[in-house]
Order: structure tokens, then C-alpha cells, then sequence
């Protein structure tokens, strides 16, 4: 998976992030968009989100420690010093006004990061510094795009009894950091968008907590997403094309990759990949050998979450400047036989198909692939939700490239909701509405909605059990 998704506890904070990260004191960051190529460490971090305007800042504003640990650790304005809503640690109060009991590891936020699939961080690492910088903007305009598709469906908060209103909120405060290479050392270009747990409410404008429930359902189709909006980017600026790669064995899902990086390549900057299967299969057949019988899927990935952990080696205290890792990738590149220069112009420039809008799209061919995105889903699961047809929706469509991101969130929202419709739902799910919030309803839009991403289906078969 491209994306993934962690907690950040107020203990923690952004203590790992910043240890890397180029901050001075004394000086402000340079202004010239190369400066990381040349500096030891990572570029500072800029500030994202539509909830920016809470806390008086703007996207692309760099983000200073005391800023983020007052966002992310002290939960205060980073101006006033007064607290969003309410302070870390202090115990909610439900709607019957009992107090729960506080957690112990209060939650800070949420780090979603987002990693380019393996041969784009290839083409990245063996590039000359001008295609580098493009292609780190691309990933860049691909994750705050994806970032926007989030705050627009997936990210809202709860209310009234038992939590079961979502409401909408006016965006995220979120603070990026590109890292550059894998803890083995591999190119892995990079960026974790640490999402804070604060966010203020559509209705009223009251700041709360965020409903992580939601955000971790949508998590695979938020990476599925990501990934087609990188492709997309690529095809338009280097003229990039794609190619369907079977999974491995530790892996379910078929990988899209572009096409001109060799798999030994792939493979040669992928030791990190390497020591987490290896350790993989050593627990399957441990397991195996253990209940008689091969593991689930689902256990199977659980396996492979316990070997990410105990292959993990801690990072660099001393990271490199981005010049002389460049320098050590190609290194490593023309030692197995290939030649950088070649494998940049094999793999740009080479498509100048038209991409596609959604006008293109006829309703019947949009009926058909939702059939097919629905039948696959169902392969796969007795039981799912709108997410579940997004993420395979992106992947039935992944060697599609679109114009723009609006027409790839059109066409894919529509390809979603035409597999809903050939679903059979298993419950009716509608939500309250509070008494303080229905009026809102007549400006705020989407301020209250039914959230569809929690609604379960199924298919006839299924209901013959």
C-alpha cells in the first residue's frame, strides 16, 4: 500500500519528524527551491489543509517547531497560546453529562504517509536535479490533491447520541515533511502529512476531535487514489506510461509501475522490501508448522505488520545531503549494468495519448465497469462499504489516465456508486440530525450527511446464507 496510516500520541509528537528535518535557528530556510538538494537533512516542513485559516496560517507556510508543538503537542492556538477546544488529557463529557476517563496517550494526530511506488522513486533517484524537482512537485501537487478528495469525503467529526452524526468540518491543519530514502538506505522518496486531532466544526465553527473511524476505513482507497493522481500527473508533465506487475508472494493486489524501470532495478533498491519478506515468510511457515495449516490472508498480513516492526533498524542520525545520495544511487545502479541516463530517457517521453475527461465516458461503459469493480470486491469479501468499491474502482481503471483530478474523482465517484447500486444493502443506515444543527442544513450543504463509507453491502448470493 502507497499510504499509510499511524497515530501520534502527545508523548511522541513530531519528535522523529524534526530529527531530520533541516531547521535553523538563527537563519531562515533559503528560498530557492533547491536549497534540499544541497543541505544535509530534509526540507523543513509546510503547513496544508483548508483549516489553516483556525489558526491564522497559509498552505505553504513553513512550519517552525514552536508552531508545531503548540498544534500538535500542547493542542494551542500557536498565536494566542489559548486552547482549540478541548486540552489534551482532560475527560470528554457525553451528551447525558457524564465524564468518561481520560486516556493516558492522549491522541496528538494522525501520520499519513505517503510513499511513490517503487519505480518512481527510482526514476527520481537516477534523474539529473531539474527532473528531480519536477518530479518532487508532481508528488507534491498528487498529495495535496488526494489531501483535498480527503477533506471533501472522508474527514469529519461526530455528534449527538452515541456519536451517530457526522458532521462536516472547514478542513484539516496538516504539516508535510518529504524525507528522501528508506531506513536501508533505498530511495524512497516520501511525505508524512501529520494531520492534527483538532478540527473545527461546519456548524458552528467549535473546534473538536476528528472521527478517525472514518479516516482509517478510507485509508486504502485514499492510497489507491493517491497513486492515480501520481500517474496522471506523470503522463501530462514527462509523458510517462504504466504497466499492470504481478503481486508478490507476500502481497494480494497487482502493482501499477511505470514502464522502462527494469524489475531488477526495482528490485535492487528494494532491500528494505527484501528483509520484511524474508522475515515474512519465516512466521508464515512458522505459523504453518504451528496450527497444521497455512494462514489466512488476514493473518497473513498481520504477519507482515510483526515483521515491518522487528526488521525495523533505526534511521540515520546524520542524514546525507540529497547531492551525495543521488551520487551513491547511481552508483549502485550502473554496478548491476544499468546505465542512469538511459533509464531516464527509456521511461520519459514516451506517451503523447490524449488523457482522458469524463465527458468521454458513456453511462453504459461506467455501468459495466462498476459490475466488474463490484464483482471483484466481492471476490474478495462477503461484506462492504463504498470504500471498498473506491479502492478497487482505482484499480479496474488504474492504466486510465485522466486530465485533470477532478476527472479522475468524477469518473471514479461514479464507477463507486454504480457498483452500489448493483449491491445489495444490509441495513438502513441514517443518521440524526441535532436540533442545533438542522437550520445550518439550509447553507451548510454537507454540514450534516449520510455517510456512505459506513453503509454495508452485499450481493444476492451472499444473502442465500
Amino acid at each position: 500500500m502507497t499510504m499509510s496510516i499511524a497515530r501520534l500520541s502527545v508523548r511522541s509528537g513530531l519528535k522523529y519528524l524534526f530529527k531530520s528535518t533541516m531547521l535553523d535557528d538563527f537563519s531562515p530556510t533559503p528560498p530557492d527551491t533547491i536549497s534540499y538538494y544541497m543541505k544535509t537533512g530534509t526540507p523543513q516542513g509546510r503547513w496544508l489543509g483548508s483549516g489553516l485559516r483556525g489558526i491564522a496560517r497559509t498552505s505553504g507556510d513553513k512550519v517552525t517547531e514552536s508552531d508545531a508543538r503548540a498544534i500538535f503537542q500542547d493542542a494551542t492556538h500557536p498565536d494566542s497560546k489559548e486552547p482549540p477546544g478541548r486540552p489534551h488529557g482532560q475527560p470528554p463529557i457525553s451528551h447525558e453529562g457524564s465524564s468518561q476517563k481520560a486516556t493516558t496517550h492522549a491522541v496528538a494526530g494522525f501520520d499519513l504517509t505517503f510513499s511513490v511506488p517503487k519505480s518512481v522513486s527510482t526514476l527520481w533517484a537516477l534523474s539529473p536535479r531539474y527532473l528531480q524537482e519536477q518530479i518532487l512537485q508532481t508528488h507534491h501537487e498528487a498529495v495535496e490533491a488526494t489531501l483535498a478528495w480527503m477533506e471533501e469525503h472522508v474527514i469529519n467529526t461526530r455528534t449527538s447520541r452515541n456519536g451517530v452524526a457526522h458532521i462536516g468540518t472547514k478542513g484539516v491543519i496538516t504539516a508535510a515533511f518529504d524525507h528522501w530514502e528508506s531506513r536501508a538506505g533505498d530511495p524512497q522518496l516520501h511525505t508524512h502529512l501529520v494531520i492534527a486531532n483538532r478540527v473545527q466544526r461546519i456548524t458552528d465553527g467549535a473546534w473538536v476531535t476528528l472521527d478517525s473511524r472514518s479516516l482509517y476505513k478510507a485509508v486504502v482507497a485514499a492510497s489507491e487514489h493517491y497513486n492515480g493522481l501520481l500517474f496522471d500527473a506523470l503522463h501530462t508533465s514527462l509523458g510517462t506510461e504504466t504497466d499492470i506487475r504481478a503481486p508478490s508472494q507476500n502481497t494480494h493486489n497487482p502493482s501499477q509501475q511505470l514502464t522502462g524501470i527494469a524489475e531488477a532495478l526495482v528490485r535492487e533498491f528494494s532491500n528494505r522490501s527484501r528483509l520484511i519478506d524474508i522475515e515474512t515468510d519465516r512466521l508464515v511457515k512458522q505459523w504453518t508448522t504451528d496450527h497444521g495449516a497455512r494462514p489466512t490472508a488476514t493473518t497473513t498480513v498481520k504477519l507482515r505488520q510483526q515483521a515491518t516492526l522487528s526488521t525495523r533498524t533505526p534511521k540515520n542520525a546524520s542524514p546525507s545531503p540529497l547531492r551525495l545520495l543521488s551520487t551513491q544511487w547511481r552508483d549502485r545502479a550502473t554496478a548491476k549494468g544499468f546505465d542512469p541516463e538511459s533509464v531516464v530517457a527509456s521511461t520519459i517521453r514516451r506517451s503523447r495519448s490524449r488523457p482522458f475527461r469524463i465527458g468521454d465516458f458513456a453511462p453504459y461503459w461506467i455501468a459495466a465497469v462498476g459490475l466488474v469493480t463490484r464483482q471483484r470486491v466481492a471476490a474478495k469479501r462477503s461484506t462492504w462499504n463504498r470504500w471498498n468499491l473506491i479502492a478497487e474502482g482505482e484499480r479496474v481503471c488504474a492504466e486510465i489516465r485522466y486530465a485533470s483530478p477532478d476527472d479522475r474523482n468524477a469518473l471514479i465517484d461514479a464507477v463507486a456508486t454504480a457498483a452500489e447500486r448493483q449491491s445489495v444493502p444490509l441495513n438502513q443506515y441514517r443518521y440524526c440530525v441535532p436540533a442545533d444543527a438542522a437550520d445550518d442544513l439550509r447553507f451548510a450543504g454537507r454540514s450534516v450527511f449520510d455517510f456512505h463509507g459506513s453503509r454495508l453491502y452485499t450481493d444476492e448470493s451472499m444473502l442465500a446464507f
